[in-house]
Order: C-alpha cells, then structure tokens, then sequence
C-alpha cells in the first residue's frame, strides 16, 4: 500500500478511538454494587364504580343506560369548583349559560335547561345559583332520561348527592373572598353519636 494513503489512514484511527480513564472504569463498578432502586405510587382517581340516586338501586355506571360523568367530592376539592358553571368545564358533551345572571343554566348536548337539576333524585327546580357546600359529589346523566326521572329535557341532567353522616369525627371551618368584594364561608360538622347513629350538618 502507498505510504501516503496509510498516513490518513492511520490518522483517521487514533482519532475515532476512544479514551478510557480510570474514573469512568469506577463509576462503572459503584454503579454495579448499588441496589436498584424502585419506586411504586398509586395513581389518584376520582371516578366511582357505582350509583343508586339515579336507578334507585346500587348499579354499576356501565350498566346505566345514559352516559354518566361523576364529579367526586377529593375532584370538587382539589380543582375548587364552587358552582355549576366551573364544574361543567371537565364534563364532555356538556356546557353553561349566563342564565341572566340569576340562575344556573345548563346546555346538555345542546339542550339548554334551567330545569333538569336534581338533589338525591329528587327534582329541584328552583332557580338559583347551586353551592356546593354540601356536595359529596354529582353526576351528570346525559341523554334521554325520561325511563328514570320521569320528565325532563332531552339533553339529560344533573343530580348533585348531599353529603351523608360518616360516623367519623370531622369539623371544618373554610373562608374564602375575591377581588370583587364577594366572601364565603363554610362549616362541616360530622358527629358520630353512637354505634349505629351519627349526625352532620353543613352550613
């Protein structure tokens, strides 16, 4: 072979081979002597299983013949919904209105309502802007719900769950305000008074 061609040859060698320090032959040894670390979590979740304000019956969600989205009380919580209108944000198929400013209006698949509200089951019709002070959670049936409620609007519904005594110890007390001047506040009282009874009372 031609001395000029093996000089770059040569050359093209020493330069693509790579140096080994003492360091990194180290590092490669205290990496293999330490333990592998593993790290377990459980995702949160804030969906439900089950309902009975609407069937009447403990049902399971997949065999309700409406799409249903729950919002859970830890949802209600952590994103601090405090009405109707913020709640509908993470609700698909579902939407708010002005209402004139005196009232909750809902746009169920695209059927505006003043109306469909329910608490427990029970039809609330009143019209007014709904607290969630003392909501354990609320679901949002959407679709034709007359087989279950009776009357109704095509677009479906929304049926808030009040909150029910836990026969645990628990008192909260919230106070919140805005820059418009507005202030809220809120009490939670759970009192076990027993084996088998208990009272709770919101404010």
């Amino acid at each position: 072979m031609d001395r000029l061609v093996k000089l770059p040859l040569v050359a093209a060698l020493l330069c693509c081979a790579a140096p080994v320090y003492a360091a990194d032959v180290a590092d490669d040894t205290v990496a293999a002597e330490q333990p592998a670390i593993v790290i377990t979590g459980e995702r949160p979740t804030y969906g439900a299983r089950s309902t009975s304000t609407a069937t009447r019956t403990n049902t399971d969600i997949r065999d309700i013949p409406q799409a249903l989205t729950v919002i859970s009380e830890a949802q209600i919580e952590d994103q601090q919904l405090r009405s109707i209108a913020d709640l509908l944000n993470f609700v698909p198929g579902a939407s708010w209105g002005t209402g004139e400013g005196n009232r909750d209006t809902i746009v169920l698949r695209g059927n505006t309502s003043t109306a469909d509200f329910f608490v427990d089951g029970v039809r609330d019709d009143v019209q007014f802007f709904r607290d969630f002070y003392n909501i354990e959670k609320i679901e949002v049936l959407k679709g034709p719900n007359a087989m279950i409620f009776g009357r109704g609007g095509g677009g479906g519904i929304v049926n808030r769950v009040l909150k029910r005594p836990s026969f645990q110890l628990n008192r909260q007390v919230t106070g919140s305000g805005d820059g418009f001047g507005g202030l809220r506040f809120t009490g939670d009282l759970d009192q076990p008074l027993g084996g088998a009874f208990a009272a709770r009372l919101n404010g």
